[in-house]
Formats: structure tokens, sequence, C-alpha cells
């Protein structure tokens, strides 16, 4: 009987035997403070719990926007995700003829991202990106170093004027600024007239438009109406404003099929636009722009569509780049060479065919980086981009018209207009909080 009393003792230590009523009080005072300190198991636990990974977005275009937007949405608070980019928003690039309209001003085509990610848990920094170190896995900024375990590149693209001989002179219009200088240059002759009857010098009143593309189209059309406009403010006749395109393909529109090159080409001569195809711009002065031909059109602003290249910052990463210096990227949208590093848009040359420069493409990756991340996490497989034999394109034609594309289909009129204006705006509230 004692060895089994003993044996209960051991068993049940918070028992007591009588007379010894105050041991466990004793115990209990001695280890009062224990309960805050984790045990043994529980430590081992957490050491054994994974750690939340650092998803990092760098350059928040197109793609990086939709890919954080997205990579929060599926996964919450089981990743950190950080956004980095050296502006305070994202202009949506595609509606940028617009500001050419009456009442567009440029806080209607940008994306604030102070209003995107920190109302979704999302941290932003305005950074300006200068390296990258791939082994460290850390993004190397203007004023600190960012750790990631998954890193999303989208520096989109800038002007490309192929080393031409006084390009500087020429705007270009990708920006909302370089709109706004055209404006500001418009404004200036046709003050000038007012005051004198007249034009500062020859030329003054011709814009030279260099390059053929959507972008030289939609601005070129939408600039016919815009001066139309302006001179019946000032009291001046229209027709003083000469608008003249220049492409050195054989024909306007030259990405896309022969039906749609025939249409955009007979808009816009019967908006009065002078169009030289087959001619490429040699050089370019204050006052002249000088073609392969050997004339030269003497001109008081010249615009420059003429073509992009990726952002200048891809050559500061170390990171495999074609002839262009876009970074090489794989079907399933990693840079060649990374596992854990990936890109889109304008930026990327992906292997084995080059894409289209369009907004559409950037979001469609996107979202698959998004996803493939989450799988990866996971550990699934990866999923590679597909893209679609035609993409949907449709070319803003001004006066409430528009060219919609779709290989060799094209649909010129309102609807199409009325469908580009609804797009734009369905995008522009896209990310709504």
């Amino acid at each position: 009987e004692r060895n089994n009393v003993k044996q209960a003792e051991r068993v049940m230590p918070t028992q007591h035997k009588k007379g010894k009523k105050n041991v466990h009080k004793k115990h209990v005072s001695q280890h009062a403070n224990y309960h805050q300190e984790p045990s043994p198991m529980k430590l081992r636990a957490r050491e054994n719990t994974p750690r939340r990974p650092t998803i990092l977005v760098a350059g928040c275009g197109f793609g990086g926007l939709e890919a954080a937007v997205l990579l929060k949405k599926k996964l919450g608070e089981n990743a950190r995700i950080i956004c980095l980019d050296r502006k305070k928003h994202h202009t949506y690039y595609g509606a940028i003829f617009e500001l050419l309209q009456k009442g567009v001003v440029p806080e209607n085509l940008h994306t604030y991202y102070a209003r995107v990610f920190p109302p979704r848990g999302i941290s932003f920094y305005r950074r300006e990106i200068v390296g990258l170190d791939t082994r460290q896995r850390k993004v190397i900024t203007n004023k600190e170093a960012f750790p990631y375990d998954y890193l999303i590149l989208n520096f989109g693209s800038e002007p490309c004027t192929y080393n031409i001989p006084g390009s500087q002179n020429a705007i270009p219009v990708k920006s909302v600024s370089c709109i706004e200088l055209l404006q500001q240059r418009v404004r200036e002759r046709l003050d000038h007239y007012q005051r004198f009857g007249r034009f500062a010098q020859e030329g003054d009143s011709t814009i030279v438009m260099v390059g053929g593309g959507i972008s030289g189209i939609e601005v070129m059309a939408e600039l016919h109406y815009y001066l139309r406009a302006e001179c019946t403010k000032y009291g001046a006749d229209p027709a003083l404003f000469k608008l003249v395109l220049v492409e050195r393909a054989p024909f306007v529109a030259p990405l896309f099929s022969p039906p749609c090159r025939k249409k955009v080409a007979r808009h816009l001569r019967r908006l009065g636009i002078t169009i030289h195809t087959s001619v490429a711009v040699t050089s370019v002065t204050k006052t002249k722009v000088h073609l392969s031909d050997g004339t030269a059109i003497l001109a008081g602003v010249v615009l420059w569509a003429a073509g992009l290249k990726p952002a200048r910052v891809c050559t500061k990463l170390s990171l495999p780049l074609d002839s262009h210096g876009a970074l090489i990227i794989r079907p399933d949208l990693r840079v060649e060479g990374q596992t854990r590093v990936y890109a889109c848009g304008d930026c990327t040359s992906f292997q084995p065919k080059p894409l289209p420069k369009l907004a559409t493409v950037a979001l469609e990756q996107g979202r698959l980086i998004a996803k493939n991340i989450v799988r990866d996490i996971a550990g699934k497989p990866l999923k590679p981009y597909t893209p679609p034999v035609h993409y949907l394109v449709i070319i803003h034609l001004a006066g409430r018209q528009a060219l919609l594309v779709k290989g060799n289909v094209t649909w010129q009129g309102n609807i199409p207009y009325l469908l580009k204006k609804k797009l734009g705006e369905a995008y522009l509230h896209r990310y709504d909080a």
C-alpha cells in the first residue's frame, strides 16, 4: 500500500499528504511567471511554422499593379507584399490623347497608389531602383535595400529615338507633361498670331508627327480637333495649321492588317493630315525635319512616336537582356536563369516570340505571375503564358470614331469608340477600394 501511495503522488503531484498543505502554494509561487515563457514544444512548433514570404513588386505599371492586388486577394495575411515605384501614381497611357479633349485633366488618367495599396494592406515605397542582388535576394534602391522571396519586375518602356541627331528637339507623346508641352507650344503660336497677324517664323504653323503607330495615329487625329477648338477661341482660321505624319514603313499602322491600314490612312487624310510613308527621319532641328529622301519639312513643333524601348533600369539589374535591352523571360514569365524573379510588360522579351507592347499583354501577364507565385508557394507546377493568335485593339480616330481590329477583322464607327471609352473608364476604376 505504501508503494501504491508513493506512485500515486508521483503521478498526481498536485495532491498532498496530510500536514503538507503549503507545499503546492510554495511550488506555484516559485513558478508564478512560468506561463509567460513558451514551452520547448511551442518553441519547436514556432520554428517549424513557415515564414510569410515577402513578394516585392518593382515597378507598378499595368502588370505589376494587377499582380500585387491579385496576390493580396489570394494570399491575404499569408504573404507580405511590398510595391516600389519612382512615381506616386500609375498613368493610363492608352488614353493619353484624351488630354487634348475639352475638360480632361491629368488626374483623370492617374491611378494613385496611396488609394490602392494602403486600403488593401499592401506596403508602398516611392523609390528608384538602382540595382539587384539575386544571390542575397535584395532590390537596391536610391535609399535602402529591400529583401524579397519573390520579385516581380514591371518597368515599362520609354521613347526610342534610334540615336537620330537632334531627336531631343522633338516632343515624345508618352507622358502627360509632353502633351502639356504640346498644348503650350500651340497656345504660344496662337498668341503671337493674334497679336501680330502672323506667325513668328515660317513653319510655325506646321506640326510633324514622327511615327505612324497607334500612339502617333491617335494623338494626330485628336490634335486635328484640338487645333480647331483652340483656333476658334483665338478667332483664327483652323486651316492655319498643317499636320504632317511621317512613317518609314510603306504604310501607317504597319503592325496591322492591310484593311486596317487602308481605313486608318483614309480617315487621317479626310482630317486634312498629310502622310509621308517609306521615308525615314535622318535628323531634327528646332525648325526642320530632314528626311531620308533628301527633303526637309519646316516645322514649328515635332512630335515623336517612332517606337519604344525597355526602360533603362533593366540594364542595371545584371539579368539576361536581348539585343534591344529587354529582360528575357521564359513561357512561365520567370526571367531567364532565375527561379523567383518574374517580369512582365514592355520591359520584357517573351521567348520564343516577342509580343506587342499593349496594356492587354501586361495585364494578362500580371495575372498569370500572381497565379504562378501562389502555385509555387503551394509546391505546384507553374503554368505558361499562352498568347492569343490575335489581340483585340481599338484605335481612337477622334470625332467619336474608332477602329476595332482583331486579325483581319475591322470595324470602324461610333460603337468601337464607345467601347474603347467604356473599357478605359472601367480600367481607371478597376482598383477603387
